[in-house]
């Protein structure tokens, strides 16, 4: 155990309550302190704490207090990479990849702390994941119970609905419930969701509560892939919604920025946004990490450089593939270097592209690619496809 670091008791955790007042809006960091979540903390000084460190029960971790700590930001992650993030990837191992990626997320209040974590916690290559923090005001669709089509039903996840194992997708809520809580009766007794279930034989959509403290709670949603975009997602957050209007919980919702779908769900029903913030992302595999930085960098954020900075380091490090090269004439594009971005889509087609039909397609269709299509090798670019097409 660091010596710059000790471990809280949780007989103990009260009294370091108001060092991490600042990341509460990430709600398990208080059902923590409270003792309704597991978890573990560290802090700098017991008796009069500085900087501290929350590890809660999904692996993830909330920073507060001096980020100038040099000497408690060391030893936080010697501590991260030699004890939580084996148990964390280990947790992870079975989880749908869907909702989880194999990432670690390390939760902050203000930028300050993304710089400290870069430069002092010895692990490379973060993505500064912008995030959305809403909170439920006032329920836009009080008719949505009209909106519910014939042969489906919104049910609550109560203790007659949990004996339904034979439902589709029944491995879905059982999973959410067993990784944020510590176990059913838990649930039951503080917990709470909803389900949209067609033919009462398949759950199609539902809307879980995460954690619950303080008579605050937190929310998230899923849908079955085949069924998105007809508005399920909102019919069980209408749902939960108004559970908790009826039981005076304050309910929020967090999401990545570019998660439109979620962010634009939870204004449709009546969250109104309250934060926007940035969280420290990493992905355990190192080479989907680099991928990520490039795509989330070079193109959501529009900061090419640094783009080009990390789909080189992936392509430097491992045998490139088509989808490598093609990241990077888009990265190329948003930088205006619109000679190379073409040298790079030739090189793309010598890679081979997975569906070379939709490759022509895009870059034929898409505007992004717009600057591309008006040099003049574009039209060998196209020949070539062409021939590869005939020749298949």
């Amino acid at each position: 155990m660091s010596k710059v670091l000790k471990e809280i008791k949780k007989n103990d955790f009260e009294r370091i309550r108001s060092l991490f007042e600042d990341v509460f809006f990430n709600l398990n960091s208080l059902a923590v302190i409270n003792g309704d979540n597991d978890g573990r903390i560290w802090v700098d000084d017991i008796e009069n704490p500085q900087t501290g460190m929350i590890v809660d029960n999904e692996w993830a971790i909330y920073v507060a207090g001096k980020y100038t700590n040099k000497g408690f930001n060391k030893s936080a992650c010697e501590i991260i990479k030699n004890e939580i993030l084996p148990k964390a990837e280990k947790h992870t191992e079975n989880a749908n990849p869907e909702y989880n990626s194999g990432e670690w997320v390390i939760y902050y209040n203000g930028d300050e702390w993304f710089k400290a974590i870069e430069q002092d916690f010895g692990v490379e290559d973060f993505l500064p994941l912008r995030r959305f923090y809403y909170t439920f005001k006032h329920l836009k669709i009080p008719n949505w119970r009209d909106k519910i089509p014939e042969n489906f039903s919104i049910q609550q996840v109560d203790k007659k609905f949990l004996q339904k194992i034979n439902l589709i997708k029944f491995e879905e809520v059982d999973g959410w419930i067993s990784t944020r809580w510590r176990s059913i009766e838990d649930f039951l007794s503080r917990g709470f969701g909803f389900c949209l279930v067609k033919d009462d034989k398949e759950i199609i959509s539902w809307g879980m509560a995460d954690w619950v403290t303080e008579n605050q709670a937190e929310m998230g949603i899923g849908t079955s892939e085949e069924y998105r975009r007809q508005g399920f997602a909102t019919l069980v957050t209408s749902a939960t919604a108004e559970y908790c209007q009826k039981n005076q919980i304050k309910l929020g919702w967090h999401c990545s920025e570019h998660n439109d779908a979620s962010w634009k769900t939870a204004e449709k029903v009546g969250f109104v946004k309250e934060r926007e913030y940035t969280a420290a992302l990493r992905y355990f595999d190192d080479n989907y990490n680099l991928w990520e930085n490039a795509w989330y960098r070079g193109l959501y954020l529009k900061v090419p450089e640094e783009g080009l900075y990390y789909i080189n380091k992936l392509i430097k490090k491992i045998k490139p593939e088509a989808r490598h090269l093609f990241i990077k004439a888009q990265i190329l594009l948003e930088a205006g270097k619109n000679e190379d971005a073409l040298t790079a889509l030739y090189e793309t087609l010598d890679l081979g592209p997975q569906n070379i039909e939709r490759f022509k397609s895009i870059i034929l269709e898409n505007d992004f690619f717009k600057p591309v299509r008006q040099l003049e090798k574009f039209r060998n670019l196209v020949e070539k496809i062409d021939n590869v097409l005939k020749s298949s």
